[in-house]
């Protein structure tokens, strides 16, 4: 992602370093890192209440994530910050 923001702002004659460069970046990571951000602190708050009920429903949760391999595919993405538009290498094509 960085790389191909730095491509694009080289070719477009602006200053890999500028601020307006390093804000498309910013801007473009932001929702990935607000969703994962989101979802660990979630995550760690949801485990660490001690409810007796609550025990059973985590466990209900974390089978249905291992019974159903496509929302285990999407957060999988989700975490590893591909569930937004991926750059161009990550894709496969040149910068």
């Amino acid at each position: 992602m960085l790389a191909e923001v730095l491509v694009d702002a080289v070719r477009n004659g602006e200053d890999p370093g500028a601020l307006a460069v390093l804000e498309r970046y910013a801007t473009w990571r932001r929702h990935d890192h607000r969703n994962v951000t989101v979802f660990t602190d979630g995550l760690a708050r949801l485990f660490s209440l001690s409810l007796p009920a609550l025990g059973m429903v985590r466990g209900a949760g974390l089978l249905a994530f291992d019974l159903l391999p496509p929302a285990k595919r999407l957060l999988t993405r989700m975490t590893m910050g591909r569930a937004t538009r991926l750059p161009r290498l990550a894709r496969g094509l040149p910068l």
